[in-house]
C-alpha cells in the first residue's frame, strides 16, 4: 500500500532525525532538551512545520500514484516540471527575480516534457482519451509538480530564517509528516490495514524504496537550506539518466525511442542551464571581452 509506504518513509525521516541531533549535541539528554524547547517555545513557529509535512504527505502519495500509470523514465521526466512550479513560486513567496536565460530554460524543460509525454500512436482526441491511464500519470505528476514547488520553497524559507538548526526542523517536519502520513493511511486503506496490518506485501525492495526515499528526504533539506529549491536541478538530471538505464538495461520495462531520448536531453540540459547559467562556451567575444549570448 503506498499510503502506508509514505507513513514509513516519514517515520525512519523522524527517526534517523533524532539520532542526527543526539549526534549533532553530543548526547540523548540535550538533543531531547532542544527538541522540546523547540516543540513548546514558540507555537506560531511549530506551525510553520506543519504546513509543508501535509503538502509533501500529499505529493508523496501523488508519485506513488504516477508511478502506477506511468513507466519509471517517463514519470521522472515528467517530474522535471517542477523546475517551473519552483521558480514561479520562489518569485512569488521569496521575492526573487528569474535572468532571461533562466525563464528560457523553463521554456525549453516544458518542450523537453512536451517530447516525452508526446503520443507514440493516433490518439482518438475524445473524451475517453482523458481517461487514460497516460492521461491519470500527468495529472498526478503534475499535481506533485504544484507540492513539491510550494512545500520546497516554503521550507528553504523556513530552514534560512530560524535559530533551530536543520535537524531539529526536520525532527519536526517528520514528526507532523508522520501524523498526517498516518491519517491518510487510515483513510484510504484503514480496512486493509485493520485485516492484515500495516506491513502486508512488504519485502525487501520495499523497504529500500522507502529508506532511500527518506536518507534522499533529508539530503533534500541540507539542499534547500545552503542552496535553495532551485538547484535541485543537478540530482533529478542525473536521475533521469540513471533510471533510464536501469530501466533498459537491467529490468527490460521501457524501451528507449528517439522522442524520449530528445526530450531527456531537453529536459536535462534546461535544468543545468537554470542552475548553472549559459555556458562559458557560448559566449561572444566583443573585442577583448566577452558577453553571455541570451537564449
Amino acid at each position: 500500500m503506498s499510503s502506508v509506504a509514505v507513513l514509513f518513509i516519514e517515520v525512519f525521516k523522524l527517526l534517523m532525525s533524532v539520532s542526527l541531533v543526539v549526534f549533532e549535541l553530543g548526547g540523548p539528554g540535550l538533543a531531547f532538551r532542544s527538541i522540546r524547547m523547540h516543540f513548546t517555545q514558540n507555537p506560531f513557529d511549530l506551525a510553520k512545520a506543519a504546513v509543508p509535512s501535509l503538502i509533501y504527505t500529499v505529493q508523496n502519495n501523488l508519485m506513488f500514484y504516477s508511478l502506477e500509470k506511468l513507466n519509471a523514465p517517463v514519470q521522472q521526466v515528467l517530474y522535471q516540471m517542477k523546475v517551473i512550479t519552483t521558480a514561479g513560486l520562489g518569485v512569488l513567496m521569496l521575492g526573487k527575480s528569474l535572468t532571461t536565460t533562466q525563464w528560457s530554460a523553463c521554456f525549453a524543460l516544458a518542450i523537453g516534457v512536451a517530447l516525452v509525454q508526446f503520443p507514440r500512436e493516433d490518439v482518438n482526441f475524445s473524451l475517453e482519451a482523458f481517461g487514460t491511464d497516460q492521461v491519470k500519470g500527468f495529472i498526478a505528476v503534475l499535481g506533485a509538480c504544484c507540492t513539491s514547488g510550494f512545500a520546497g520553497v516554503w521550507i528553504q524559507k523556513m530552514l534560512q530564517q530560524t535559530s533551530a538548526s536543520i535537524w531539529v526542523r526536520n525532527v519536526q517536519l517528520a514528526f507532523f509528516g508522520a501524523l498526517s502520513s498516518l491519517g491518510v493511511a487510515i483513510v484510504q486503506d484503514g480496512e486493509r490495514i485493520i485485516e492484515e496490518g500495516f506491513t502486508q506485501g512488504f519485502n525487501g525492495r520495499v523497504v529500500g524504496v522507502i529508506l532511500m526515499t527518506a536518507v534522499g528526504g533529508l539530503l533534500c533539506a541540507v539542499m534547500l537550506k545552503y542552496a535553495g529549491a532551485t538547484h535541485g536541478c543537478f540530482s533529478t538530471a542525473m536521475s533521469i539518466i540513471l533510471t533510464s538505464l536501469l530501466s533498459q538495461f537491467l529490468f527490460a520495462d521501457f524501451s528507449l525511442d528517439w522522442l524520449f531520448v530528445a526530450g531527456s536531453v531537453v529536459a536535462i540540459g534546461a535544468s543545468l542551464v537554470f542552475a548553472l547559467g549559459t555556458p562559458t562556451w557560448l559566449t561572444v567575444s566583443h573585442g577583448t571581452s566577452s558577453v553571455p549570448r541570451k537564449l
